[in-house]
């Protein structure tokens, strides 16, 4: 096929120059199909071509803005979370009387005798567990992660595996689940994060009639 394409002619409509380019397409055989005419203006051609850029322009400006915007709200959420993280897990490790009471119930047994607390060393123990319960709360639901919780996982853990703990966990377990209360225990979570991580045997566990556990509550 050959082409031949003629300059532009220049005309006048209704008093006002303008240029036509003009295309005449040929076969090689000679035979004219049609001639063709595309009418635009250099200024309308120059003001889509600006027009064109100016709106990838606004569109590039504006994803590099929401990306720009999603960099800083990303940063701003780590270190609230990292502050949040801090505060909620370094209030085990730094509270003296929670340090203190977590060496208690780890090491000695004298606390599971209800006779033998005072009201204080009582509000103590059920402080700590109701405090590592919210934690184990904070795991469940994902506001604190697997890295994150080995910060203060050797405490969950040990707590967790002490038979004396398992005791007084259990007697608490049993006694508000009893058809008089039917209340959920106030460590269950704590409970919960035992029998997931098979630091706790759910089957003796959940039987109110096992013979592992000493009754200290009369349910």
């Amino acid at each position: 096929m050959l082409l031949r394409a003629h300059r532009p002619s220049k005309i006048t409509f209704d008093g006002k120059e303008d240029y036509i380019s003009v295309y005449r397409i040929f076969l090689v055989n000679g035979h004219r199909l049609e001639r063709l005419s595309i009418e635009m203006t250099q200024a309308q051609l120059f003001f889509a071509i600006a027009n064109l850029i100016v709106s990838l322009f606004t569109t590039l400006m504006a994803i590099a803005a929401g990306f720009f915007a999603y960099i800083q709200w990303r940063k701003a959420n780590a270190t609230k979370r990292a502050e949040f993280i801090i505060q909620i897990l370094g209030k085990l490790r730094d509270d003296r009387d929670m340090g203190e009471t977590f060496e208690r119930v780890v090491n000695t047994s004298e606390w599971l005798d209800r006779n033998y607390r005072d009201n204080k060393e009582e509000f103590e123990i059920d402080r700590l567990f109701a405090y590592l319960s919210f934690v184990c709360l904070l795991y469940r639901t994902d506001l604190i992660h697997e890295n994150e919780l080995i910060l203060i996982r050797y405490k969950l853990n040990t707590v967790c595996k002490n038979t004396n703990v398992q005791t007084y966990l259990w007697n608490q377990f049993h006694y508000w689940k009893a058809p008089q209360r039917n209340t959920v225990c106030s460590f269950q979570e704590l409970i919960d994060y035992g029998i997931e991580k098979k630091l706790i045997d759910p089957n003796s566990f959940n039987d109110k009639t096992s013979k592992q556990y000493r009754r200290i509550l009369t349910f």
